[in-house]
């Protein structure tokens, strides 16, 4: 239960994972994680990944909390989330509409091959950076 942040470098793609029960606080801490790594190395297309979530708990406080915030990335920089479960992806779509246009809009997938084919990339070889 928790998050890994990984990074490919040869396609240059970073992705936030998240699995097990996912709770607001894990949520926040794996954003502030991505946060930390966005500051350190540099903005890259990012998709956070919600396959192996087995049960969703982040309450509307901890998305509005985040959608509230500054932005991880650069609006220039594609972002893709992956929601297969459709409880997760009714949360992702109230992100949005918290959001407002304070964000750049995201592109919601329901798969990891859908994300590689966004990105125009055959797939990710990840390096885990932190887990958490």
């Amino acid at each position: 239960m928790g998050f890994s942040l990984g990074f490919d470098a040869a396609n240059k793609v970073g992705c936030l994972a998240y699995d097990g029960e996912l709770t607001g606080q894990i949520f926040l801490a794996g954003l502030a994680a991505a946060r930390n790594w966005v500051a350190d190395k540099g903005p890259v297309p990012t998709i956070v990944d919600f396959t192996a979530v087995t049960q969703f708990n982040v309450g509307v406080a901890a998305l509005k909390e985040f959608a509230q915030s500054p932005p991880i990335l650069p609006e220039q920089t594609r972002r893709i989330i992956v929601v297969p479960q459709s409880r997760v992806l009714t949360m992702v779509r109230l992100f949005q509409l918290f959001s407002g246009k304070r964000r750049p809009p995201l592109q919601v997938v329901r798969t990891m091959d859908d994300a590689c084919t966004f990105l125009g990339i055959s797939r990710l070889a990840l390096v885990e950076a932190v887990r958490g």
